[in-house]
């Protein structure tokens, strides 16, 4: 006669064990299984075998930010401000391309793009 492996005594404590923080390798090696038996007759059951780290995880997770447009490119800046350029990076602690990174998604969140070039075609096409 084969023995039982779930009975209703076993897959009552499967949920607490998962809170205890086992894994399904050792909820499996306690109850006598395999980890696929257990997988499939825990989802035959509605008994999830995610820790509650995953689920408090999964949650709380941020919102995906936006697709980045990446773009590479050279970039020939005058020594001048070459200089200043790593001055400021050095200033701030990253590099180089993280502060033009920057500075360019500023520019464009904050709609900068005339403060910034300050030049005199706006001032002719008005």
């Amino acid at each position: 006669m084969v023995k039982k492996v779930f009975t209703q005594e076993v897959l009552a404590s499967i949920p607490q064990m998962v809170a205890d923080g086992m894994n399904r390798k050792e909820i499996a090696a306690r109850i006598g299984c395999t980890p696929g038996s257990l997988s499939m007759r825990c989802s035959q059951y509605k008994i999830s075998l995610r820790g509650p780290q995953r689920r408090k995880r999964k949650k709380s997770a941020k919102p995906r930010p936006a697709k980045h447009l990446t773009i590479k490119s050279s970039v020939i800046l005058s020594h001048v401000a070459r200089s200043h350029l790593r001055q400021r990076a050095e200033a701030r602690g990253v590099t180089e391309a993280a502060l033009v990174m920057l500075i360019l998604e500023t520019i464009a969140r904050d709609n900068l793009y005339d403060a910034v070039l300050d030049d005199d075609k706006k001032s002719e096409a008005a």
